[in-house]
């Protein structure tokens, strides 16, 4: 099939590709901005989904769109925001009209069911979707879905929880690498969807027979405590008019992309049952909701973000750290590249061991692609390592956790 991409060149969209190109689709890619590193097998069209021609002409001869061009963080008005959430959607739908592309998959949010109190302990898709007016994502979400209803097309509504995964960079990733994790409610869960799982899907469904919405989101749920945990950040519960009030200020300052509206995401984030994703699509999501988290951990050791700014320690060596360090980030990463390299060491033993219950994924080939890139990790320790004169015998253990995970991978 030719498949369509709108929002194709984020982290996200850039999965979902992978994945379509792997199972043998032919993949447009279209986005304001060509990527970075263009994947074979994907062709590339500059486009703004605002722009209703642009969109048509981008849709020619497709068998499928895969709509992911959404705002993620509000701009500053509703209708800036709105001019590209539900702007943006209608120009897929009339391209499609005018086109005769038979088939959407669009990404939609479990905040399509509101951030909202008073939902059952388990939302399934049939449940009301009632989202704050003013809490823009979440409201656009169930319009773009209402509005793709009434078009009549072939739809997928893929609502999806907290995308979590060791390559996103989305608000909560940001929320969530701050200096502290300020939160009303301690026992608050959460539920985490690895982004390999939810691109995975959403590459099926391209072709899948079923249409309608459909909850995915990773086995389990996590407090917030847990998450502090996980993630290695300290709690700091506050009360909920405390928080609300420094948000909207931070917000009216323009220091922070969260806005006061989104405060609802970590206080009333729905929680869903999935049970449609594995009868009726025979899905089963490779990564738990711890999985995924402790996965997004791995890109959140060395990150903190302040703000709007995010800000990469310089004593602490994030998975794809360029492998050439400056005079004075090498002098301080010095004092702890010892203890750097037993991390990711001791993360790989840990990713290796079959009696781990939480090592990783459940599935053979998430599992496997995680240790690839965890040994990547390691061998950029060991090259950093050799250039910047680091100890002889953390350079040696890092090169011999990635060769020794590979092996492992090799028998």
């Amino acid at each position: 099939m030719k498949v369509l991409v709108t929002g194709a060149t984020g982290p996200f969209g850039r999965g979902v590709c992978r994945r379509l190109i792997a199972t043998g689709h032919d993949v447009t890619a279209m986005a304001r901005r060509p990527p970075q590193t263009p994947l074979d097998g994907m062709s590339f069209t500059e486009g703004d989904v605002r722009d209703a021609k642009a969109v048509t002409d981008a849709m020619a001869g497709c068998d499928a769109v895969v709509h992911l061009a959404w705002v993620v963080a509000p701009l500053k008005t509703e209708d800036a925001t709105k001019e590209i959430n539900l702007g943006g959607t209608r120009n897929v739908l009339d391209a499609m009209a005018a086109t005769g592309c038979p088939r959407l998959v669009f990404s939609s949010s479990v905040l399509a069911y509101g951030a909202v109190p008073g939902h059952p302990p388990l939302l399934a898709e049939h449940d009301e979707r009632r989202p704050q007016s003013e809490h823009f994502y979440a409201a656009h979400k169930k319009m773009a879905e209402d509005m793709i209803t009434r078009s009549g097309v072939d739809a997928v509504l893929v609502r999806a929880g907290i995308i979590a995964g060791r390559d996103v960079d989305n608000t909560i990733f940001r929320f969530f690498s701050s200096p502290a994790l300020p939160v009303p409610d301690p026992e608050r869960r959460q539920q985490f969807v690895h982004t390999d799982d939810v691109a995975r899907f959403t590459a099926e469904a391209v072709s899948h027979v079923r249409t309608g919405p459909v909850n995915i989101t990773g086995v389990g749920s996590l407090t917030m405590r847990d998450i502090a945990a996980i993630i290695e950040r300290p709690l700091v519960t506050v009360p909920e008019r405390v928080l609300r009030t420094a948000i909207g200020a931070a917000w009216k300052l323009g220091v922070s992309e969260l806005a006061p509206s989104e405060i609802g995401g970590l206080l009333y984030m729905p929680i869903v049952d999935t049970t449609s994703l594995r009868e009726q699509w025979g899905f089963t999501c490779a990564w738990s909701s711890r999985a995924a988290l402790e996965d997004m951990a791995r890109a959140a050791h060395g990150v903190v973000t302040l703000g709007k700014k995010t800000v990469t320690l310089p004593w602490r060596l994030p998975l794809g750290s360029p492998d050439r360090l400056g005079p004075l980030r090498a002098r301080v990463v010095r004092r702890t590249y010892a203890s750097e390299v037993d991390r990711v060491a001791d993360d790989l033993r840990r990713l290796n061991s079959p009696t781990d219950q939480h090592a990783g994924p459940e599935d053979a080939a998430a599992r496997r692609q995680l240790i690839l890139d965890t040994a990547s990790h390691a061998a950029l320790l060991a090259r950093i390592g050799q250039r910047s004169g680091m100890s002889r015998q953390a350079i040696t253990r890092a090169t011999q956790a990635s060769e020794g995970a590979r092996k492992e991978l090799a028998r």
